[in-house]
């Protein structure tokens, strides 16, 4: 069977068809043109299936890792030395009192990587939608939760003290939130999505503080260590959406069954080639269009809301009736001892929404990239520190009992898990990295609250007046 050629991709290319072609594949990203889709049954591609989605590019920045932008300045400062500057030392120090020099000393960190935002190949680019950031830290003396906030005063790792401050040892901040409780020694990882996207969307970059009302310090390795802090960002560019494409099915030659074409052609126009449902291999051309990128779109499932899609499954388990399920109760329940039935039962609670993703207008789409993810819950009854963790074992609202896992009251998960504080009313909690696991392909069995407190909390459940909700926004593939 012969191959024809389509005249146009055979021309000598002018310097304006080069510029041209620069241009394109520039704002193309990665596509190659002779990477080709099988046509759909009307033998045209949709844009989707030509691979021209937002590419989502991780940097990382870890002072002495080779990187021309990965400068960490850090220290700490102390309310017992408050003209004293610590930048030079190798830890960093966090504590309520009794921090080092006398039982009333107050120590906090103050953390910055000044070169992280910028336009150059390895920075960050303002503009850019962060998907995920953290800043990890290497825990020498663990304690309990701290608090981390993003600064907004200027300050330089050699020149910062606790008196350099208005007023003393208070660095303006602003967005503050609790950071799980460093509760061993080790690599510790901390959420810091919101005040990247701060930085790039324009706000200066005088980065975080670390700080606690806690007597129960901590202590991590600063940047003059030999683990030094790490931050690490995933991102969306600014300009790396795609634009709109219009696409021509230019068919089969006459009297044959193929055309081949690969190249750019000079009115810039991708040109290739794709198999359609006859089995015959068809030209076709891309042509950059002005339609408009869809923006990042957002959904709620909550039972109740009136969406086919918020189906919300959840119960507890309980150790003193371990085959007992609670799918119909309108409260979870979760407790390391003293959980209802006897002084030594503990209870674990399990929630999932099993239907929100799918290709459906009104769900999430599977390879989605998910710019935020939060769980909202209420609670109760407060207590102990909490603990999230993403399910990897199937289990059912209508089913699910403490000996119905493999390893009975433990089911399956993965990762490093979210701690969080239990006080009354609604809590949120950031799960994005966990729905972005599933929308990438992990199968979605719902999530596992639990906690090593005797100190039991109580949550809403879906059969309550107000029920778990999910919030997602994100971007289709």
């Amino acid at each position: 069977m012969a191959c024809h050629h389509v005249s146009t991709v055979q021309r000598s290319w002018s310097c304006a068809a080069c510029l041209a072609a620069l241009v394109l594949v520039a704002a193309i990203g990665a596509f190659v043109p002779t990477m080709f889709s099988r046509l759909s049954a009307n033998a045209i591609d949709s844009p989707d299936d030509l691979s021209l989605t937002a590419s989502v590019a991780p940097v990382t920045f870890r002072q002495g890792d080779g990187g021309p932008f990965s400068e960490t300045d850090d220290t700490y400062i102390a309310s017992g030395a408050p003209d004293t500057n610590f930048g030079a030392n190798p830890q960093l120090l966090v504590d309520g009192s009794g921090c080092r020099i006398s039982p009333a000393t107050v120590c906090k960190t103050l953390i910055k990587f000044p070169h992280s935002i910028g336009p150059n190949p390895g920075q960050v680019p303002p503009g850019s939608t962060i998907v995920n950031a953290n800043l990890e830290l290497m825990i020498t003396n663990k304690g309990t939760t701290q608090g981390v906030s993003q600064v907004t005063e200027p300050w330089s790792e050699a020149g910062a003290t606790w008196n350099g401050f208005n007023p003393a040892g208070s660095p303006a901040t602003k967005s503050g939130m609790t950071a799980p409780s460093p509760t061993s020694v080790g690599l510790y990882a901390i959420n810091v999505i919101p005040f990247v996207q701060a930085w790039v969307d324009g706000e200066p970059n005088e980065g975080i503080l670390l700080a606690t009302a806690s007597s129960d310090g901590i202590a991590y390795e600063s940047s003059e260590s030999a683990n030094p802090p790490t931050l690490t960002v995933q991102f969306i560019p600014p300009s790396s959406s795609p634009p709109g494409f219009t696409i021509v099915d230019l068919g089969t030659l006459p009297g044959d069954s193929s055309a081949v074409a690969h190249a750019i052609n000079d009115a810039g126009q991708v040109v290739g080639e794709s198999t359609g449902s006859d089995e015959a291999v068809h030209a076709v051309i891309w042509t950059p269009s002005s339609s408009p990128v869809p923006g990042p779109l957002t959904l709620s499932f909550q039972k109740g809301d009136g969406s086919p899609y918020s189906e919300t499954d959840d119960t507890y388990i309980s150790s003193g009736r371990p085959d007992t399920n609670y799918g119909t109760g309108a409260a979870l329940f979760v407790d390391a001892s003293g959980c209802k039935v006897s002084p030594a039962t503990a209870c674990k609670a399990l929630l999932k929404f099993p239907n929100f993703l799918g290709s459906n207008a009104g769900q999430v789409k599977p390879g989605s990239v998910i710019l935020s993810a939060t769980l909202q819950i209420e609670i109760t009854n407060a207590g102990g520190t909490q603990f999230l963790y993403q399910l990897t074992e199937d289990w059912s609202e209508w089913g699910a009992t403490w000996n119905g896992f493999a390893s009975p009251g433990s089911p399956g998960t993965k990762g490093t898990g979210l701690s969080f504080n239990a006080p009354l009313g609604v809590v949120t909690l950031n799960i994005t990295a966990i729905v972005q696991n599933w929308v990438n392909g992990d199968a979605n069995d719902g999530l596992l609250i639990w906690s090593n407190s005797a100190d039991g909390v109580d949550y809403r459940s879906s059969e309550s007046t107000n029920p778990p909700k999910l919030t997602v926004t994100f971007r289709s593939p």
